[in-house]
């Protein structure tokens, strides 16, 4: 089935286009689609005021203004719908302007002999068709429509409502099993095991959060409530923090009397460093090898001091530092 010659508007559908055109508080209301199998012999679209043999029609499934002067009318022709025909004509009604209780034909299009035939419904061959028209108005015309109720989507709806990641049903945790955003467990006892034990741990599912007590080591626990806690009763390695490519500006560089061959000291600034941190200082290979900066730094609250034996003449950049604990 072929439409290539598009929709045309008709004689009517260009008068009540006009009509709301010229004045902004008139409506162009679309009612109905309808499907004919009649030949033109010979006429022409934009004088016809009806379908030269209709078949069926269609509610409304469709309703978009576009933002290029255009707006999009469709429809979705079921396969439970009359057949038995070929499908050569379709219309667009709407009402008139001036008159909402008369209906026009606001746009028709005629197939010709490039008409597909539809079986009958109830056969075994089931033919549905989804039909979007793109209508030329201008700017600020108000369209409505006499849109059909049923359950049918368009593609892009159905698209739309797939990628919807914000429970568009809004299914609650108890009809899928699932627990409340914010539940508690039962008492773990100190063998990991439910029970009413003192010395338990209770958990909430609230940003997971430990509410009350901790599970002991010797029941599979952390006997802790923070990360820095567990590595420490657990023997792991310290929290590690890693810092690349710091800039170190000569003006950082104040005379300094904890080292005698090292009278100048630098105040890194760095954040998650304690005066208990363990500090490494990976040197560039040309200040490493320049004699300039002592082989030790100190970690103080909030950063590390370089130690030098005179004030460099530029800035710095230090290519990995490594704190531990």
């Amino acid at each position: 089935m072929s439409f290539s010659g598009g929709l045309y508007l008709t004689n009517s559908g260009r008068l009540a286009l006009s009509k709301v055109q010229a004045d902004s508080t008139k409506t162009l209301h679309f009612t109905k689609f309808a499907f004919g199998d009649g030949a033109l012999n010979g006429g022409l679209e934009i004088e016809r005021t009806s379908l030269v043999n209709r078949k069926d029609t269609s509610n409304i499934t469709r309703l978009r203004v576009n933002g290029d002067n255009t707006c999009t009318v469709g429809t979705k022709r079921l396969g439970n719908a009359v057949g038995g025909y070929y499908l050569r004509e379709i219309g667009l009604y709407a009402k008139d302007p001036d008159n909402g209780n008369n209906e026009i034909l606001y746009g028709y299009a005629n197939a010709g002999d490039d008409a597909q035939y539809i079986p009958a419904s109830g056969g075994a061959e089931i033919v549905e068709k989804t039909i979007n028209i793109i209508i030329s108005i201008s700017n600020g015309t108000s369209v409505t429509a006499t849109l059909s109720t049923g359950v049918y989507v368009t593609p892009e709806e159905f698209e739309a409502h797939v990628n919807d990641k914000n429970n568009p049903h809004g299914v609650t945790a108890a009809q899928i099993s699932a627990a409340e955003a914010n539940h508690t467990h039962g008492a773990i006892t100190n063998d990991g095991k439910i029970g009413t034990d003192a010395n338990k741990a209770v958990f909430t599912g609230e940003d997971g959060a430990l509410k009350a007590g901790t599970l002991p080591i010797a029941a599979g626990g952390t006997g802790a409530v923070t990360a820095d806690a567990a590595r420490e009763n657990l023997g792991a390695q310290k929290k590690r923090l890693t810092f690349v490519n710091t800039n170190v500006a000569a003006s950082a560089w104040a005379a300094d009397e904890t080292y005698t061959d090292y009278p100048y000291r630098a105040a890194i600034p760095l954040t998650g460093v304690t005066a208990a941190s363990f500090a490494e200082v990976v040197l560039s290979p040309a200040d490493a090898v320049s004699g300039v900066y002592a082989p030790v730094c100190q970690t103080y609250a909030g950063g590390i001091y370089l130690y030098a034996n005179t004030v460099p003449s530029a800035a710095m950049t230090i290519p990995a530092i490594v704190i531990w604990g």
